[in-house]
C-alpha cells in the first residue's frame, strides 16, 4: 500500500470514530470501508462488516442518488457487482463501458470503453504497487488507471466473464472455455495453465466452462472454481470423464489439479453448479479447519474440506439409481448424487397432479394440454419420447449464488436467493443438413457483408442486418427470424430433402417451417411452441395425433384453416411417415434438445407458488432456519397474483443481521431480518436489481448500492442503466 492511501485510510478512520460519536448510535464496526472485489473478496462471503445500517435505524434508509450511463440495451444487463477503491465507485455498463463514480455524489469522473462483453461478472481492484482496476473482456484481463481510466495493461488471458485474483506476483483468471491461467502480474508471461480440454485419443469439441464462480484463500493458496455443463442437453459426443458441473481446487504454486467433486456425472439438463465458491472457517464445523461451498441448480449445498475436498457432514453424500436413457448412442450416468445435509433449500421434481390445481379451468386445460406428453422426477434423462418437466435451467441457485451471514460467530448462516421456475426440456428429431446450413448461415452473421449477400441472393429480399441482432444465435434455445429465412430459402433448394407434399407446404410449414424444423421462443419472449414434425412417427408422441380427430383437437387454437378431410389427413401422415423412412436410412435424423418456459396462458410461471424465495442454513447443523418467498408477482395493472418470483439479483449480509437482496421482476429492493427472514424494509428501483449489492463506508456514512439494469427474462417490465446508492437520510456526510 502507498504512503499516501495508507495516511488517507487513517484519516477516513478519524472521520468514521468521530461520526459514531458524534452522529449516529449504534455504532459502525471498524471494519474496511472498501470493497475491491465484486464478491467483497476472493473468498466471495459477500459479508459486509459495517453496522451504521440496522434494524433500528433502517426504516431511515433512503435513495441518495442515481447514476444513469445513458445507454441502452433491450437484451443485456450488468450482472457485476460494482467495486469501491476508497476513492471511487468503479462500475461496468451495459455498452460495454468502465465508469468511475463519485461515491459521494454519484456523478460521472471517467469512463472507458472496452471491448464487449466487459465485466460480465466482476471486477478487481489492487493497489500493490499502484491503483489498478482490474477488468475481465472477452478477449483478456484489462487494468486501468484508478484516477484516469487509463488502459494500464492488457493481459492476453482468452474470454473471461469473472473478477480476476491477484496475488503479489501473479494475475490469475478463470477463462470461460480454457480453463484457469495464471499469469506474471507485472511481465504478463503465463505462469501456468490448468487446462479443462479434452485431450484424449478422440477428443470431442466440448469443453466444460467457468461461466459463474472462482475464488481464492490465501492461506492455502489454493483456487476453487465452479464448472457447467459442456455442451448441450444431449451427450452423445463427449468424452467421458470430464470436469464439468463440479467444484474445483488447482494450486496457486503450480495450477496442478488437488482434487475436485463433481455433483452430476454426464449432465444431461444444465444443472451446473453457480455463484462463486464460499470460502471460510468456524470453529463449530471441521475443527475449524476451511471449508469451501458451492450451490447448485438442484437445491443442494456442497460443503467439502477447503484443503482436501471431504464432505464435513457425515454420510451426507448418498446415490440414487436414475433411469437410463433411450436416445441411441447417448450413455447416461446410471448413479446421480443426493446431498441430505444441509437441507435442500429448492426442489427440483414437479407433482403432475398437484401442482397444477390452484389454476382456473381454463388456465389448468391450457397447460395439462402443453404438456400432454410429459413426465417428471430426479434426473429423468432426456427423451424422444416425452417431455421432461422440473425446475430446472431457472431452478435452485443462480448466478449470483449466495452469501455469508457472519454476525453472530457461533452461529454462521448461509443465505441463498433460490427460483422454482418451472421448464420443459423438450427433445427432437432435427434434420442434420439443416441444422448444417443453420450453424454455417449462424457463423456468417459475424461478417454481415456476406450474410447480406447470401440472404437477397436466396430470399430475393433486401437487406440491412442490423447489429442488435448479431449475437442472438448465442444462445442454444434462441431464435432468429432472418437467420431462419435464409436457412429456409437454401434448405428448400435442395432436391433431396425439400419438402415436396402439397398440403405440408400449403396447410403447415408456415408454421412448422419449410424443414419441419418448428419454432419456439426464447426464455425473453413466452413460450410459443410449434413442434418440429421431423422423424415424429419413429417416435411415440406422434400417437396423439394419428387421427384426423386428435389432429383436429392439438389444433383447436391454431387460427389458420386446418379443414382436412379423412383422406388428405392420410396423405399427409403417410407423408410424414415416408420422409422420416427416408431421412432415417440415409442418418440424416439428429436428436436435439431444448429448455422452454413452463408458463399458463396469462404468461405467468404454470406451477403452484412461490416461484422464487429466500433461504438461510445454519452451516453448524446444515438445517434451514428459515424460508421465506421474496418478491411479489402482480400484472400490469396492479393485480396480486403471488408472493414469490423469480430472481436473478444476488444477497448481501451485514455485521447488522441484515440481508439486503433484489433482482424480482417488481423491481423492488428488500431488507429481511436474518434471524427470521422478515421483510423489515423495501424500495422501489428504476429497474430491477441485477447483480448482488454492496456496501462501503465513506465520509461517515454506510453506503448499499445496487446495479438496476433490469431482467433480460420473459416476466421483466423493462431494462436500463441504473446504480442507486441508498443511505440513511440522518446520516450527515463529514467533510
Amino acid at each position: 500500500m502507498s504512503f499516501n492511501r495508507t495516511w488517507g485510510n487513517r484519516y477516513s478512520f478519524l472521520v468514521f470514530f468521530l461520526s459514531t460519536i458524534f452522529i449516529i448510535s449504534p455504532s459502525p464496526s471498524l471494519a474496511s470501508e472498501d470493497w475491491r472485489h465484486s464478491s467483497g473478496s476472493s473468498n466471495s462471503e459477500r459479508y459486509s462488516k459495517l453496522n451504521q445500517i440496522n434494524k433500528e435505524n433502517i426504516q431511515n434508509l433512503e435513495i441518495d442518488w442515481n447514476f444513469y450511463s445513458d445507454q441502452i440495451s433491450l437484451s443485456n444487463t450488468v450482472q457485476a457487482s460494482p467495486i469501491f477503491t476508497g476513492k471511487f465507485l468503479i462500475n461496468v455498463t451495459i455498452g460495454g463501458e468502465v465508469v468511475a463514480i463519485d461515491p459521494l455524489s454519484g456523478d460521472l469522473v471517467w469512463r472507458t470503453q472496452l471491448t464487449s462483453p466487459v465485466g460480465r461478472r466482476g471486477l478487481t481492484f489492487d493497489d500493490l504497487d499502484q491503483p489498478l482496476i482490474y477488468v475481465a473482456t472477452g478477449k483478456g484481463i484489462v487494468s486501468l488507471d484508478e484516477d484516469t481510466g487509463d488502459i494500464s495493461k492488457i493481459y492476453k488471458t482468452g474470454k473471461s466473464l469473472l473478477a480476476p485474483i491477484l496475488t503479489t506476483n501473479q494475475l490469475t483468471v478463470a477463462t470461460l472455455n480454457d480453463g484457469i491461467k495464471a499469469f506474471n502480474r507485472y511481465s504478463g508471461k503465463q505462469i501456468w495453465h490448468f487446462s479443462l480440454e479434452d485431450k484424449s485419443e478422440n477428443p470431442s469439441n466440448y469443453t466444460p466452462r467457468i461461466w459463474s464462480g472462482f475464488s481464492f484463500d490465501a492461506e492455502l493458496n489454493i483456487y476453487y472454481v465452479v464448472t457447467g455443463n459442456p455442451g448441450g442437453l444431449i451427450g452423445i459426443n463427449r468424452t467421458k470423464p470430464d470436469l464439468s458441473v463440479s467444484l474445483i481446487a488447482v494450486s496457486g504454486d503450480t495450477g496442478e489439479l488437488l482434487w475436485y467433486y463433481q455433483h452430476i456425472e454426464h449432465d444431461l439438463w444444465d444443472f451446473d453448479l453457480v455463484g462463486p465458491p464460499i470460502i471460510t472457517s468456524f470453529k463449530e464445523l471441521n475443527n475449524g479447519k476451511k471449508i469451501v461451498i458451492a450451490l447448485s441448480k438442484t437445491g443442494e449445498v456442497i460443503v467439502l474440506d477447503a484443503k482436501n475436498g471431504q464432505s464435513v457432514y457425515k454420510d451426507s453424500i448418498s446415490k440414487i439409481e436414475v433411469q437410463n436413457s433411450e436416445i441411441k448412442g447417448e450413455i447416461s450416468a446410471k448413479y446421480q448424487k443426493i446431498i441430505s445435509t444441509p437441507e435442500p433449500f429448492s426442489r427440483m421434481k414437479i407433482e403432475i397432479d398437484q401442482d397444477f390445481n390452484h389454476l382456473d379451468d381454463k388456465n389448468k386445460k391450457y397447460v395439462l394440454k402443453k404438456i400432454r406428453h410429459s413426465k417428471s422426477g430426479i434426473y429423468l434423462p432426456p427423451s424422444l419420447n416425452h417431455d421432461v418437466i422440473t425446475y430446472g435451467l431457472h431452478g435452485g441457485a443462480e448466478w449470483p449464488g449466495g452469501s455469508l451471514n457472519l454476525s453472530s460467530p457461533e452461529n454462521i448462516a448461509l443465505v441463498i436467493p433460490f427460483n422454482n421456475d418451472p421448464w420443459i426440456m423438450r427433445v427432437h428429431y432435427k434434420n442434420s443438413i439443416y441444422l448444417g446450413i443453420w450453424e454455417i448461415a449462424a457463423y456468417l452473421k459475424s461478417y454481415p457483408t456476406i450474410f447480406n449477400y447470401l440472404y437477397e441472393k436466396f430470399t430475393s429480399k433486401s437487406i440491412n442486418l442490423e447489429a442488435s441482432e448479431n449475437g442472438i444465435i448465442s444462445s442454444p434455445w434462441a431464435q432468429s427470424p432472418k437467420l431462419s429465412e435464409l436457412t429456409n430459402a437454401i434448405f428448400s433448394k435442395i432436391p433431396l430433402v425439400r419438402s415436396k407434399n402439397r398440403l405440408y407446404n400449403e396447410k403447415c410449414s408456415s408454421c412448422h417451417g419449410n424443414a419441419r424444423q418448428g419454432i419456439y421462443q426464447t426464455e425473453r419472449d413466452g413460450d410459443l411452441f410449434y413442434p418440429p414434425l421431423t422423424g415424429i412417427t419413429l417416435t411415440q408422441k406422434y400417437l396423439l395425433a394419428d387421427t384426423k380427430e386428435e389432429f383436429k383437437w392439438l389444433h383447436e387454437d391454431v387460427k389458420v384453416s386446418l379443414d382436412f378431410t379423412e383422406t388428405e389427413y392420410k396423405e399427409l401422415f403417410d407423408y410424414f411417415n415416408k420422409y422420416d423412412e427416408r431421412l432415417y436410412k440415409f442418418g440424416l435424423l439428429t436428436p436435439k434438445a431444448h429448455w422452454q418456459l413452463l408458463i399458463d396462458s396469462d404468461g405467468f410461471p404454470a406451477t403452484t407458488p412461490p416461484w422464487g424465495g429466500l433461504a438461510s442454513i445454519n452451516l453448524k447443523d446444515g438445517k434451514l432456519r428459515w424460508k421465506v418467498p421474496f418478491g411479489v408477482r402482480k400484472t400490469t395493472d396492479g393485480k396480486f397474483i403471488a408472493n414469490g418470483d423469480k430472481n436473478f439479483g444476488g444477497v448481501l449480509s451485514t455485521a447488522s443481521d441484515i440481508i439486503f437482496a433484489g433482482g424480482t421482476p417488481d423491481e423492488m429492493v428488500r431488507a429481511f431480518d436474518g434471524q427470521t427472514g422478515k421483510i423489515i424494509w423495501e424500495r422501489k428501483l428504476p429497474y430491477a436489481a441485477s447483480a448482488p449489492p454492496i456496501s462501503y463506508f465513506y465520509k461517515g456514512c454506510q453506503y448499499v448500492v445496487f446495479n438496476a439494469t433490469g431482467g433480460r427474462f420473459h416476466g421483466f417490465i423493462k431494462t436500463g442503466d441504473a446504480t442507486v446508492a441508498l443511505k440513511l437520510d440522518s446520516c450527515v456526510n463529514l467533510d
